[in-house]
């Protein structure tokens, strides 16, 4: 029996009809991990000569399209799109694979490939580690589904740990900057800045919202879908966001949407870019932020003002809390800057002081000598 251990379970390794077997039989023990490999041969060999029909893995190409029929509805049309795209590279490797062939050390293999090739359109920008980071990521969703459809037992990327990204080039608005931005918006951009500011939601989060989302008498909003699972959540209402909304709703008591469309009558507003692009035009602040931004600010404020990370994941409706974990980051950098900030004046005004204490004691040895 081609039986062997590794850490605590038995696996085993043999093939059949041209095709390898390689899995853990999640037995401690070797007799009963020899049995499992038995019983396995046995149901192969039946169903080869048609008496027992054996459930073969699905073809990683084939479960992908199971995979994006079910992902569809429940996320967000940008998430599914960034799916697709993650798997033009995963199909090169293993679209011909069975999942049960599908193994750590390939993941692996495909990570560390994937990090050497040529970023598409340049002759020598790589690919960066947050584009094989969300390619690993969609893998891992490909494999969880699999694993809850019972089709193979463990996911094989479920230790391969993705590569370390460095803190993004984040632009968190002042509170002046904050204010300047609002003066200078339009409507509808200055209501939805006002909204991902207080409530920390996704810019398509805002655009959707219905006022059947909305609770007045609770103060809460209902985000019903999103761009993770974790984006079906309620959040409380600030004062601020509290006041807007209940008054967009006194003037325009018959909408559906809390932002409708003006192009396209019964549907919800599609985007503010361009209005977004000339504030920031007017700012000087072109190329240095996004709408996202305000959401970003939203939550480094939080972390700076001392809300728990988890709360705050919660809130963000992130789907893992490494997401979450980058605020804090950024947090720190602004805390460090703080501190530069505070030694700077402090070294100006102890500078003024001395100065100013010289001049006193100049101006009494003066005295003194008058005297």
């Amino acid at each position: 029996m081609a039986v062997f251990k590794c850490g605590r379970f038995f696996y085993y390794d043999f093939e059949f009809g041209g095709r390898r077997y390689h899995k853990s039989t999640r037995m401690t023990n070797q007799r009963a991990a020899e049995q499992v490999e038995s019983v396995l041969k046995g149901e192969l060999v039946q169903g080869r000569n048609g008496l027992r029909p054996y459930k073969q893995p699905p073809l990683f190409g084939e479960y992908v399209k199971t995979f994006l029929k079910r992902i569809e509805k429940p996320l967000a049309q940008n998430t599914v799109d960034l799916h697709n795209n993650s798997l033009k590279s995963l199909l090169k490797l293993f679209k011909n694979r069975f999942l049960d062939q599908i193994t750590s050390s390939m993941i692996e293999d495909f990570k560390a490939g994937r990090a050497k090739e040529l970023k598409k359109g340049s002759k020598t920008q790589l690919v960066s580690p947050a584009t094989v980071n969300r390619e690993l990521g969609t893998l891992k969703k490909i494999l969880n589904m699999a694993v809850d459809d019972e089709l193979i037992t463990i996911n094989p990327a479920r230790k391969v740990k993705p590569f370390p990204e460095e803190i993004p080039d984040v632009h968190i608005l002042s509170f002046k900057e904050e204010l300047d931005y609002l003066a200078c918006a339009s409507e509808p951009l200055k209501s939805v800045a006002i909204i991902m500011l207080g409530q920390g939601m996704r810019p398509d989060e805002v655009f959707r919202m219905t006022y059947s989302n909305l609770d007045f008498f609770n103060r809460t909003i209902l985000i019903e879908r999103g761009k993770t699972k974790n984006a079906k959540r309620t959040l409380s209402m600030c004062q601020e966001v509290f006041e807007l909304l209940k008054e967009r709703r006194q003037k325009r008591p018959n909408d559906y949407w809390v932002f409708p469309s003006s192009r396209k009558p019964g549907t919800h507003l599609g985007s503010v870019r361009k209005a977004h692009d000339r504030v920031c035009d007017d700012l000087g602040l072109r190329g240095a932020m996004d709408l996202y931004n305000l959401r970003h600010t939203f939550a480094t404020r939080s972390i700076l003002s001392g809300t728990d990370v988890t709360i705050l994941q919660k809130i963000l409706g992130h789907s893992e809390i490494g997401m979450t974990m980058r605020y804090v980051k950024i947090a720190e950098h602004y805390k460090v800057e703080a501190v530069v900030r505070l030694e700077k004046y402090r070294a100006v005004k102890m500078q003024e002081a001395v100065v100013k204490m010289q001049e006193e004691q100049q101006e009494a040895e003066k005295m003194g000598m008058v005297q």
